[in-house]
Order: structure tokens, then sequence, then C-alpha cells
């Protein structure tokens, strides 16, 4: 017997062996906060484009110093405006829209009755076409086979509705 077990008839007696973290129950929870978060395919192209445009405005800022020092030959308003020039060339704002975005799709899905718990999900589930469920709602572990697929258009440019038999 684990605990959140429920009884709906009779009577027993049991012994507790294990509490807290030490149960089932426990050991699931204690799975789940050792799973690690891996990034999505949109933050490593993200973090990608980051790193290739931070090293573009490090080498512009170098180049417009190198020509600031040759054409005035003050080092220090070289330096200054090379430094506000990085400061202003900077996207700050970049995670910001990346968020709202995805908060975009996510109300987009919520239209469609698609509930969606991790902004991060919406990225993954956007790429999808057709979810294979039984007939209540869980997802399948690939036992079901397709034996018909009917598709008509509601719209031909919003999406392609598509039902799907099986036996």
């Amino acid at each position: 017997l684990f605990s959140s077990t429920f009884c709906t008839k009779g009577h027993g007696k049991y012994i507790v062996t294990n509490v807290g973290m030490n149960t089932e129950i426990g050991k699931i929870a204690k799975e789940l906060n050792e799973i690690e978060n891996k990034k999505t395919p949109l933050q490593n192209s993200l973090d990608i484009f980051s790193k290739y445009l931070a090293i573009l405005i490090i080498g512009i800022c170098a180049l417009v110093f190198i020509i600031g020092i040759y054409r005035n030959g003050k080092v220090l308003d070289s330096l200054m405006f090379a430094v506000a020039l990085a400061v202003a060339a900077i996207p700050e704002a970049l995670s910001t829209i990346v968020v709202i975005v995805l908060a975009i799709g996510t109300e987009k899905m919520a239209k469609e009755n698609a509930i969606i718990k991790d902004l991060k999900a919406v990225e993954s589930l956007g790429c999808i076409s057709v979810i294979c469920t039984d007939k209540t709602g869980t997802l399948t572990t690939n036992q079901m086979q397709v034996k018909e697929v009917e598709c008509y258009y509601k719209n031909i440019i919003e999406r392609c509705y598509i039902y799907i038999y099986t036996s």
C-alpha cells in the first residue's frame, strides 16, 4: 500500500515503514526536483545570435576607437565614443520581445482550446500539426494505428482540420 492510495471498500491494517521523502510519492517528488532544465532550440539560437552580435559590436567599436584616435588623436574621447556606441548597439529588450512573442502564441493557442502552462512549450507546440490521443484525451503509447484520414478546409489560408479514425 502506497501513500495517496484510496480504499473504496473493505478494511485492513498496515504498518508505516517510511514517511516524507522516503515514500514512493516522495521519491517521485525528489526525481521531479532533480530534472535538469534543458534549453529549447529557440534559446540555443538566441544564445548563438547574441554571441555573434556581441562579437560584431565589439569589433565595430574597436574599429571606431582606432579611427577616432587616427582622426583626432584623443584617446579618451575616442574611448568614450566607442563605449557609448557599444551601449547603444546592444539590444537590451531582445529577451523581453521573445517573451512577448511567446505570450502572444500562448494566447492564440488558448483560443484553440490548448492551455499552456510554460511559455517554453509554445515553441515546441507551434511546430506540431497532429497530436494523437485516445478518447480520454491522454497521449498514446504508440499503439494507435491510423486507418483513415479525412481532411477538409475551414479556410484554405488558415488551416486544415484533420480527423483521424482508428479501429
